[in-house]
C-alpha cells in the first residue's frame, strides 16, 4: 500500500517537517512512503529520512505563493493522488474538504495541529482495510467527478439554467 503527503519543502525545522519525518520513518517498512514538496529545490531535508522513502520535487519556487488565479499546486496534486487511489492525509483548509470526505475519501486534521497528522498517520499504518476501502472509494469518486463527459453535462446544465432564467 501506498502513502504519500505533500508539504511546501522539508529543508524547515518546524513541526510539521518533524512530525512527517518521524512518521515517515515509522511507516517504511510497511507501507510505500513518498514525499511530494512543491520547492525543495535539491536542498536537504531539515531531519533525515531513510533512503527508502520516495522523494519528489514540484520545482514550483515563486509559483506556490502567488495569488492570481491559477490552480492551488497543493490541490492538483490531492486530485492526482485521488485519480490514481492513493490515500491522502490533508488539512481540512481552504477547499479541500470539497474534495475529501474524512473517512470515505482521505483523511483529515486540523490546520497547524502536527500532532494530529502524527496520531492520523500511526493509527492508519497498521489498518490495511481502511486504507483499501479509502482507496476504492476515491479513485471511483475521483473518476466520476472528472469525467470530461460528466463536467460537459454539469457546464451544459449549468449554461441552460442561466439561459432559462435569463428575462429578455
Amino acid at each position: 500500500m501506498k502513502i504519500a503527503y505533500i508539504i511546501e519543502v522539508m529543508h524547515n525545522s518546524g513541526g510539521m517537517e518533524r512530525v512527517l519525518s518521524v512518521c515517515a520513518n515509522s511507516l517504511y517498512q510497511d507501507l510505500d512512503v513518498s514525499i511530494v514538496t512543491l520547492y525543495q529545490k535539491g536542498r536537504p531535508t531539515y531531519f533525515p529520512l531513510d533512503n527508502r522513502i520516495h522523494c519528489y520535487d514540484l520545482g514550483l519556487e515563486g509559483v506556490a505563493n502567488r495569488t492570481w488565479a491559477r490552480p492551488n499546486p497543493t490541490v492538483l496534486q490531492k486530485v492526482k493522488a485521488q485519480l490514481i487511489g492513493t490515500p491522502i492525509i490533508s488539512t481540512n483548509a481552504g477547499g479541500i474538504p470539497s474534495l475529501i470526505e474524512n473517512g470515505e475519501t482521505g483523511f483529515l486534521y486540523p490546520y497547524s495541529e502536527p500532532h494530529a497528522l502524527a496520531f492520523k498517520i500511526m493509527n492508519l499504518a497498521g489498518n490495511k482495510e481502511e486504507l483499501e476501502k479509502v482507496s476504492n472509494n476515491e479513485y471511483r469518486v475521483s473518476h466520476n467527478r472528472h469525467n470530461p463527459e460528466n463536467i460537459a453535462r454539469q457546464i451544459i446544465q449549468i449554461y441552460s439554467q442561466i439561459i432559462k432564467d435569463l428575462k429578455f
